[in-house]
Parts: C-alpha cells; structure tokens; sequence
C-alpha cells in the first residue's frame, strides 16, 4: 500500500524521487515490510481488493491520459487496442461505447482532436465525469459479483475480469517510452508486490532490472487465473454498457 500512495505522490507532483525513496526505504529497512495479504487480492468480494482496484483504475487512466495528451501516436495505436478500449469504456457514456465496437471507429483521432479544442474547465469536468462513471461501473460491477454471485458466469465473476484486464492495460502502458512509461513500471511493481509475485526484498533489484534491460511484461493471466484476456475485454464492454452478469 506504501508504494500506491508513493506514486500516487509522485505522479501528482511530478517527482518521482518520493517514490523511489519509498522503494529505497523498502530495501535497506531491517524490519519486514507488512505488504498486504495476496491473497485479499485474490478475493474480488473483499472490500479492500475492490478499493485498491478502484484507486488503480483512477490511477492509471490518469497516466494513460498523460501519454496520450503528449504523444499523438501512442493515442491513436493504443485505442485500436480492444483490450485498452474495453478499459477505457468504463470511464465512456454507453454511446460513445457503442462507436467504439464499430469497425469504422475514429476514436482515438477525435479524443485528440476534441481535446485540441477543449479549455481547462472543460477537460476537468470530463474528467470528473469520467471518474464517476467508472465508480458507478465498479459499483455494479461489485454488486453482480458479490450480491448476485454472478451465478450465471462459469469461470470468474465480473471484478475479477477487471482485474484481468487492468492489469494488461497496465502492462502495455508500461511499455512506452517516457515519464508515464515509468510511472506505470512504478505501479506495475507496486501490484506484483501486492500479489506476492516479486518478493519485497527484491524490489529496488527488479526495478532496476526492468529501467536497464527492457520491460519484460507482466503474466496477467498467471496473477489472475480465472478469467481470461478475451472474456474479460468481452465482460467490461458488456459492464460499460449497463449489461452485467451475461457472459
């Protein structure tokens, strides 16, 4: 948890030495670290796993929001992504949703071209109500998991599709060049951490590893098992549509 608020630290004010002194707090500390339990996050009913889901979200949608402002090019490649789409469309009104499914789509051109067009005022308020949106999104998608057990879905439950898919977007966010590329590198160590992948005293050495040698991509299949890449782009779409508990 201390590394999500380092980050968080970090990414809203542009130093990413908070961070960094948090993971070198990390290392050298003689006590050990409580990280929390990996298995609450294996757990999508439980509430702390559905909070830090909906931090990250936020959180990552932010940073994806950077790179796309400031890179004209990782906007459009990343948006015929179905798999970033699918996330994105959590934050999206159902119709703008719907265009996204079309063949023909120019979404991600015309984010940039409206964004060209828009004032502060404008782009806080979207994003505001984007933000709210995706909560109200989490919101059902939390009580068709819990509430009705998602009783008519085989594998997992809609929360854990959104893990599934959360955890890719941040994968290939990672992957770019820059600042956001490393803040998203910075959030991706902080969920491997959480979910026991990387071991605490590891840390600074694995961080280090992937700024030297190259991102080695996440298994997000591997830290969430039970459902996969292509049902949960299909479940989150369907989530952002209003339409849960369908597979």
């Amino acid at each position: 948890m201390k590394v999500l608020v380092a980050l968080n630290r970090s990414l809203n004010e542009g130093n990413s030495s908070i961070l960094l002194g948090q993971l070198k707090d990390m290392y050298y500390s003689d006590t050990k670290l409580n990280v929390t339990d990996p298995a609450i996050l294996h757990n999508s009913s439980n509430l702390v796993s559905f909070g830090l889901l909906a931090f990250d979200l936020l959180l990552l949608r932010n940073v994806q929001q950077i790179a796309w402002e400031e890179e004209k090019v990782s906007s459009e490649e990343m948006m015929k992504d179905p798999e970033v789409l699918a996330l994105n469309a959590l934050f999206m009104p159902p119709e703008k949703v719907r265009q996204l499914q079309e063949p023909t789509s120019r979404i991600g051109k015309e984010n940039k071209e409206d964004q060209d067009n828009k004032s502060m005022l404008q782009e806080l308020m979207e994003f505001l109500q984007g933000s709210l949106r995706a909560v109200l999104n989490l919101g059902r998608a939390y009580r068709s998991s819990v509430v009705t057990g998602d009783a008519s879905r085989a594998s997992g439950n809609t929360l854990d599709c959104i893990w599934t898919l959360y955890c890719t977007n941040l994968d290939k966010t990672a992957s770019l060049r820059g600042p956001y590329g490393f803040l998203a590198k910075m959030n991706s160590l902080g969920l491997q951490l959480l979910m026991g992948d990387v071991p605490v005293e590891n840390a600074l050495e694995h961080l280090l590893k992937e700024v030297t040698q190259g991102w080695s991509h996440m298994d997000c299949e591997k830290l969430f098992p039970r459902c996969n890449v292509t049902e949960a782009t299909d479940v989150v779409l369907k989530t952002a549509l209003g339409i849960t508990g369908e597979a």
